[in-house]
């Protein structure tokens, strides 16, 4: 769920005002370590422990398989 909250932000945000900070406040623009650091952000958010965060990743994993299933499909 969080994953494809990101991942829809990503699309609607332009490139060139992606710019955040990681948790030592350093700058990054890197499309992958932003998606991290959101993800990581939210995750400490929501309070998930590391198990959980293993669970939503699978399921995210799974939704997008059959996403792509679908598509396939029509």
């Amino acid at each position: 769920m969080v994953a494809r909250v990101v991942k829809t932000l990503r699309k609607e945000t332009s490139s060139d005002s992606r710019v955040i900070k990681n948790k030592k406040g350093d700058i990054i623009t890197d499309d992958d370590q932003i998606g991290d650091r959101w993800k990581e952000y939210f995750m400490e958010l929501l309070g998930a422990d590391t198990n959980s965060h293993a669970k939503i990743e699978s399921t995210n994993q799974e939704m997008d398989q059959e996403e792509e299933e679908l598509e396939q499909e029509s």
